[in-house]
């Protein structure tokens, strides 16, 4: 059984729920990561998610701001960079934590409209962990 379960979305009693949602654990040095949610962020009041269904999920509210809550540090001390390619848009960012403005389009988003698809487009990035202890981040409403 991988981390997901018997499928992407979280079990329980054998029953798919409806919500998807899971764990990903993001071991030190480079790693691909797609994380198929387009709403929420990472409350630091409550320590948990929140998918309100209107603000878009960006790397910095979603991944970094829980990285810095879980881990009890500054980002930075875990994180050294994330970095995309959204070809449709014909972009590639950098989001570098405690470096880059939260307010730039570098703080990249988890997902986008691509009209030439015509669908939500999840994005794949590349972190990198430069600690020496694997993180364990939630995505989506984990069972």
């Amino acid at each position: 059984m991988g981390i997901y379960g018997e499928g992407i979305y979280s079990e329980s009693s054998g029953a798919l729920l409806t919500e998807p949602g899971g764990y990903i654990q993001i071991e030190p040095g480079w790693q691909l990561v797609a994380i198929p949610v387009r709403y929420g962020y990472w409350n630091i009041i409550t320590h948990d998610l929140v998918h309100d269904g209107s603000t878009e999920a960006k790397i910095k509210e979603y991944i970094i701001d829980q990285i810095e809550d879980v881990m009890g540090s500054s980002a930075s001390n875990y994180i050294e960079i994330c970095n995309t390619l959204i070809g449709a848009q014909g972009n590639y960012w950098n989001f570098v934590p405690n470096f880059t403005n939260p307010s730039s389009l570098h703080n990249f988003n988890l997902a986008y409209y691509d009209s030439g698809a015509g669908s939500v487009e999840y994005t794949g990035f590349y972190i990198k962990n430069i600690h020496n202890t694997n993180i364990t981040i939630k995505w989506g409403e984990p069972a």
